[in-house]
């Protein structure tokens, strides 16, 4: 098993990345090569919107979570919003230090897609988004 999923949906204009509960630094070249065609195909539609699901509460290794953190950073960032669910208060005290300026923290996947639509009229009702 990969220990994550991660593309782009076409239909809502978003990179989509959940982190599955055997998510480890062994995987991180295959999610590094995925979050990267998946960046790309949604770049092509404008600003990047991204959803980073780590609801797992996986603790990821500094080098893995500043990979992460390069994968959704690139040239054209300019408007660019990615949302991070995190499982609780005590995971997003701890995410705080690490995120960039255009990342905000959720615990809810709803509220993390209302902030991903704030300007772009193409992405889905947040309430249609069903968890993996």
């Amino acid at each position: 098993m990969k220990g994550y999923d991660a593309a782009f949906d076409a239909d809502r204009l978003l990179v989509i990345c959940r982190v599955l509960p055997d998510f480890g630094d062994d995987h991180l070249a295959a999610l590094i090569l995925d979050l990267d065609a998946a960046v790309t195909a949604a770049r092509r539609h404008g600003p990047l919107r991204a959803l980073w699901d780590n609801r797992v509460g996986r603790i990821l290794s500094p080098e893995t979570a500043e990979a992460v953190r390069l994968a959704f950073t690139g040239p054209e960032g300019r408007g660019d919003r990615v949302a991070v669910i995190v499982p609780d208060s005590m995971a997003k005290a701890r995410s705080r230090a690490t995120i960039t300026a255009n990342t905000e923290l959720f615990a809810s996947e709803h509220a993390a897609l209302t902030w991903l639509s704030v300007g772009r009229h193409s992405v889905a009702d947040p309430q249609s988004v069903s968890p993996a």
